[in-house]
């Protein structure tokens, strides 16, 4: 499937080197790990709901912005946003068009999940 918005799919060697792993492990993807790309807010929602934190980083921009999904629609992003000390730090916007890469499940991220209160999870 081609999606209009998706420019390209990022494959380093590494990323390469895992799937060959995976592959000669015989292991299986399940169902609920393919992520939906029709739009960026069914790739959005699907990380949100099965991750929490993701982080996305601008076209522009050198820094990085992690956070949950607050609200998406065609003008803006809403995220409430994740500091590096694993705070929840209030809401932060963006313009969708301008959203290059989104991260999630890495190990930086893992590591700030187990630091968020119980109370902010």
């Amino acid at each position: 499937m081609k999606n209009k918005n998706i420019e390209a799919v990022h494959r380093d060697q590494d990323l390469a080197f895992i799937e060959k792993v995976i592959r000669l492990k015989g292991l299986k993807t399940n169902a609920e790990d393919i992520i939906p790309i029709r739009d960026l807010n069914s790739i959005l929602n699907f990380i949100n709901n099965k991750h929490g934190i993701f982080q996305i980083s601008k076209k522009s921009a050198k820094s990085a912005y992690l956070g949950k999904l607050i609200s998406l629609n065609d003008e803006e992003l809403i995220i409430d946003f994740l500091d590096t000390k694993g705070q929840f730090g209030g809401e932060l916007s963006f313009n969708p068009e301008k959203i290059r890469v989104i991260e999630f499940d890495t190990d930086y991220i893992n590591s700030l999940k187990l630091v968020i209160p119980e109370n902010q999870k």
